[in-house]
């Protein structure tokens, strides 16, 4: 089984969670559309320093449990 967190799913979350447009959340994470749509559509596998950054423009903290 794999545990690995799916952060396009995670981003897939924060995106319907802020009500914004592609393009407005694109330039509120300060990530390019094409990313953010290749993302949101799992044509592209998001790392996790991305989903950092993402993050981190977002204003949200992350907590991460490591088992």
């Amino acid at each position: 089984m794999n545990n690995r967190l799916d952060f396009n799913k995670e981003l897939l979350h924060l995106y319907l969670q802020s009500e914004m447009s592609q393009l407005e959340f694109a330039e509120n994470t300060r990530q390019s559309a094409s990313s953010i749509n290749h993302w949101l559509n799992n044509h592209q596998r998001m790392s996790y320093d991305k989903f950092v950054d993402v993050c981190d423009n977002l204003n949200i903290k992350l907590t991460i449990k490591i088992e």
